[in-house]
């Protein structure tokens, strides 16, 4: 199984996600977390997760453009093709 997840965060306090390798970045504490959350070794365990080509989109006020494409990755997420609802696994 598999698990998508959107993170909104403060773009003044995590303007990107940083060196993917580096545990001081916000992409280094998600692989933390998520490999906690597992209870596995971040280091043996860390490619657990994916970042999307493009993982960022800003969110400004009166953003519609902005706004359209983060409504579309939302959808992705809540998508009904390709889930199995009888244990809400695929």
């Amino acid at each position: 199984k598999h698990y998508h997840l959107m993170l909104l965060v403060n773009r003044d306090t995590w303007c990107r996600a940083g060196d993917y390798r580096a545990p001081e970045s916000l992409a280094g504490m998600i692989k933390q977390a998520w490999c906690s959350a597992l209870g596995v070794d971040v280091g043996c365990h860390a490619t657990l997760v994916h970042f999307p080509a493009w993982p960022a989109v800003w969110l400004a006020r009166n953003d519609d453009t902005g706004f359209q494409q983060v409504l579309e990755r939302a959808d992705y997420l809540a998508k009904e093709h390709t889930k199995a609802h009888c244990t809400g696994e695929r």
